[in-house]
């Protein structure tokens, strides 16, 4: 849907972002479950600046834009497809609670690979893009840690970046992005 660079507040978080879990499932690791060659990650510290951040971790950031969308209406034919196919009843979002929780499910990836359509969490996220926000600051579910969301095609007319403190994996790739070179990476 649109490009985004995630960035954790330490190792073990990103690692649980990226696999997916935290935890050993019987005596598989997360890596051997993904299936993910120990050397095709790499962890480096970065900083930067960001102009338009969004943090979902306080509630009330999210209050003005469930007040918008808590009228919105189902379409009849929706309704119809919806308990052609099965589904449970189509609810939507009234509350910052709910909203939240949309958000923050562990699973979030089951809608994406079953049935073709983005998550929650992903529709949201293109809204803020839209919005011209330039980053999302959330909680992993996985392990309570602060990780952040960068959308680096919102760095136009911007004093954004993120840079590597960190020598880069190898000689190919870019240690800063901002409004220069932002389109390199999208």
């Amino acid at each position: 849907m649109f490009p985004a660079l995630y960035l954790a507040a330490d190792k073990a978080t990103a690692l649980a972002e990226v696999l997916g879990r935290d935890k050993n499932r019987g005596s598989l690791t997360p890596k051997e479950l993904a299936l993910t060659k120990p050397d095709s990650i790499s962890a480096v510290s970065v900083s930067g600046r960001l102009d338009a951040v969004l943090d979902i971790r306080v509630s009330g950031n999210l209050s003005r834009f469930v007040s918008r969308i808590k009228d919105f209406k189902l379409s009849r034919p929706l309704i119809l497809e919806a308990r052609r196919l099965g589904w449970p009843p189509l609810r939507l979002i009234t509350t910052v609670a709910e909203l939240k929780t949309i958000l923050m499910l562990d699973n979030w990836r089951n809608w994406p690979m079953l049935y073709d359509v983005p998550a929650g969490g992903q529709i949201f996220g293109g809204t803020a893009v839209d919005a011209g926000i330039e980053g999302i600051l959330y909680e992993s579910v996985l392990t309570g840690k602060g990780c952040l969301a960068v959308f680096p095609q919102n760095f136009l007319n911007s004093s954004s970046y993120v840079e590597l403190d960190d020598p880069a994996p190898n000689g190919d790739v870019r240690t800063r992005i901002d409004s220069t070179n932002f389109a390199e990476f999208i």
